[in-house]
């Protein structure tokens, strides 16, 4: 689904208690958000008082009056609000505190981070029984719901949205309709989108801020461009630009000048294009939209690229200080690459490597923080599924107790009234009989039912497993062969080429095979923690630790630079319980680390053994660059590294290979190291029987 016209108002868990909500409400009832209002009156009320509950109101207006101007200054004054909120216990202000930051959150591309804190935050207007935070919230949920592609879902929480307002003019309101009408526009219920639609033009029209008459027109226009219906999309463009300067609205004048830029362009109209982003461009320096300045930027660098004008892209760059200004990752790398394929154009190719280089560093960022999203969703997922199978056992035995206990008091009661009333024994034995057959036929019915419940959840559990093994598989063959045939087929350029080749084009080829080392060497580390992850019992066995290492030393001696390298080891070592592989694997880890950051002419790896009264610990040291005490808590997380892939090859996941194995044998990872003096890793490993 295109994203342009779905996120117009983007606006986990319950951990608060009834009567701190109860002690905030009174503060909510003279509070009224969601109205623009001046950010200067708002910091000269702040420095008047002192009042934590009005400060966490004033901060969290001062965020909203910064949602067009400045993102970071927005989730500053949010957080702040957060904190007075807290302080004070104003839980509705707390709420609108989170919502806040997930509208930052949002704007930023953080999707999934602002859905947990709108979910927070909507738990606590529940609890408030607030109508603007439920609302807001709900609206908030409903774009992330669209963006998903969940439309019923959507569409629910808009209208339940709608009918929480009082105010049927306010800005959540207004945007609650439009958004309405765009579910009947992507269904393609064009009787009910012009029905809402013109409901939100009504509303705007009656509003007193200006802002969303300008937002409903250019939403109307960015749908009707995404139909085709460019003469109704260029009307309503026109509309909104022509409102904006009417009443003075610099930022909604910058943003539509920005889409009207999309719109000529994609119509060809270069020119009018051109003019238009750099209208949008004029208006972000004026009134410092720095955030949103890269915007209009990318898109006038790139329609000057394709026009092949590199001078009057590096101008355009040198004017705007980019991307040296730029603050998002993701605009970061592409004006690299931009200003870095300018560079080339003009044949300044040694200016452009740099530049390539930071390209690439943003772009690996950007997969590793993907990657590390995905592996967590999926991960996620299954422990909800898991906890949703547990959970369901768990009711079922509880409901089975229940019965017992209520069929245990029955019979205490029947047999109180067998003592007293004698003559009634048999007839109260029958029908205490065949209650009992009715119960247990109940329970038995209940117990198959969820039986048959449990078992298809578990063939769910069974399918994503076996779904993760058919993605390892297509992973492991399907990637890994055209990475070898890249460097294999580039090798063969080269050989063939011989003298030929330019010293520029050699060292575009070892670009290529260093690149795609790296990523083979990527795709086998995440299958390793896959595998390492997904073990769920390591069999024990008596293992000779001189012949672990033994598979240690023919495992380095096959590294490219084994001849500078040199393993130290103890000539007698004992035999221990745990897992042959599982321990080879962890040495293998370790010691690989210390060869590979390591900046001695004999790079060194020594394993020693110590024998403690409950583990075994065998160290790991080596000679190589040291590690600062302030990073020792993070090197053992997914994906993460102290050096750019320029100074030190790998990909982040070695030593959370070695520390997720070493949980899965009982035992736990260590270390001590400076920068400088080199490392020491300790494994520990539960001395069991062999």
């Amino acid at each position: 689904m295109n994203s342009k016209f779905t996120c117009l108002m983007v606006c986990p868990l319950l951990a608060v208690l009834a009567l701190a909500i109860a002690a905030g409400q009174a503060n909510a009832q003279a509070h009224e958000y969601g109205w623009a209002q001046d950010a200067n009156a708002l910091k000269e009320q702040i420095s008047a008082t002192r009042d934590d509950s009005t400060l966490a109101y004033l901060y969290n207006e001062l965020s909203w009056s910064y949602k067009n101007k400045s993102l970071g200054l927005m989730e500053q004054y949010a957080l702040k609000g957060l904190q007075h909120a807290q302080q004070s216990a104003y839980q509705v202000a707390r709420g609108r505190a989170l919502n806040l930051l997930a509208v930052a959150e949002n704007m930023r591309g953080e999707y999934h981070a602002a859905y947990y804190k709108n979910q927070e935050a909507y738990q606590i207007a529940q609890l408030a029984q607030d109508s603007f935070l439920t609302a807001v919230c709900l609206n908030d949920l409903g774009v992330y719901y669209m963006m998903k592609g969940l439309q019923d879902s959507a569409l629910y929480n808009f209208q339940t949205s709608y009918g929480y307002l009082r105010d049927q003019t306010s800005p959540p309101a207004v945007f609650a309709l439009l958004n309405i009408s765009l579910i009947h526009f992507l269904n393609d219920n064009r009787a009910l989108f012009d029905i809402y639609f013109e409901k939100a033009i009504q509303r705007a029209s009656q509003s007193a801020d200006p802002n969303m008459l300008v937002e409903t027109w250019r939403g109307a226009g960015q749908a009707f461009e995404e139909e085709g219906k460019l003469d109704s999309a260029e009307y309503y463009y026109a509309k909104a630009m022509a409102y904006s300067l009417e009443k003075g609205l610099p930022f909604q004048t910058a943003l539509t000048q920005n889409n009207l830029g999309l719109f000529y362009q994609q119509q060809g109209l270069t020119s009018r294009a051109a003019a238009a982003f750099s209208q949008s461009i004029s208006y972000c320096l004026a009134e410092k939209f720095f955030d949103f300045l890269t915007v209009p930027a990318l898109n006038y660098l790139k329609l000057l690229k394709s026009q092949d004008k590199p001078l009057a892209m590096l101008a355009l760059l040198e004017e705007l200080q980019l991307p040296e200004r730029a603050t998002l990752p993701f605009d970061k790398r592409d004006l690299f690459k931009l200003k870095a394929d300018a560079l080339a154009a003009i044949g300044q190719s040694g200016l452009a490597y740099p530049l390539r280089d930071s390209f690439l560093l943003y772009h690996d960022r950007i997969l590793d923080v993907e990657k590390q999203k995905a592996i967590a969703e999926i991960e996620a997922n299954y422990q909800a599924r898991e906890r949703d199978a547990q959970n369901q056992l768990l009711k079922l035995q509880q409901r089975e107790d229940q019965l017992k206990l209520r069929q245990q008091q029955q019979s205490i009661l029947w047999l109180g009234l067998l003592i007293a009333l004698i003559g009634s024994l048999l007839l109260l034995a029958i029908r205490n009989n065949r209650q009992k057959q009715r119960l247990a036929i109940e329970l038995e019915k209940k117990v198959a039912q969820k039986t048959q419940e449990l078992a298809h959840s578990n063939l769910e559990l069974q399918q994503s497993n076996q779904e993760l093994e058919r993605f390892n598989h297509i992973t492991s063959h399907d990637l890994k062969e055209p990475l070898r045939n890249i460097i294999s087929f580039t090798s063969l350029i080269e050989k063939k080429s011989g003298a030929s080749l330019t010293t520029e084009a050699k060292e575009y080829f070892e670009h290529i095979k260093r690149s795609a080392r790296q990523l083979h060497l990527l795709v086998e580390d995440v299958l390793a923690f896959s595998r390492a992850r997904k073990v769920q019992e390591a069999p024990t066995s008596a293992v000779a630790l001189n012949l672990v290492l033994d598979q240690l030393a023919f495992a380095l001696s096959q590294r490219p630079n084994a001849k500078q390298e040199q393993l130290n080891r103890p000539t007698e070592l004992p035999v221990i319980a745990t897992n042959e592989q599982l321990l080879f694997l962890i040495l293998k880890n370790l010691a690989e680390n210390g060869l590979k950051y390591n900046q001695s002419p004999t790079p060194t790896v020594s394993v020693t053994y110590r024998q403690l009264p409950q583990y075994h610990r065998l160290y790991v040291k080596d000679n190589g660059i040291g590690i600062p005490q302030a990073y020792h808590h993070r090197i053992f997380e997914l994906f993460y590294r102290l050096h750019d892939r320029g100074t030190y090859e790998g990909t982040g996941l070695g030593l959370a290979i070695a520390a997720k194995l070493a949980q899965k044998l009982g035992g736990k990872i260590g270390l001590k190291s400076d920068p400088g003096k080199g490392s020491t890793f300790w494994l520990d490993l539960p001395r069991l029987p062999a």
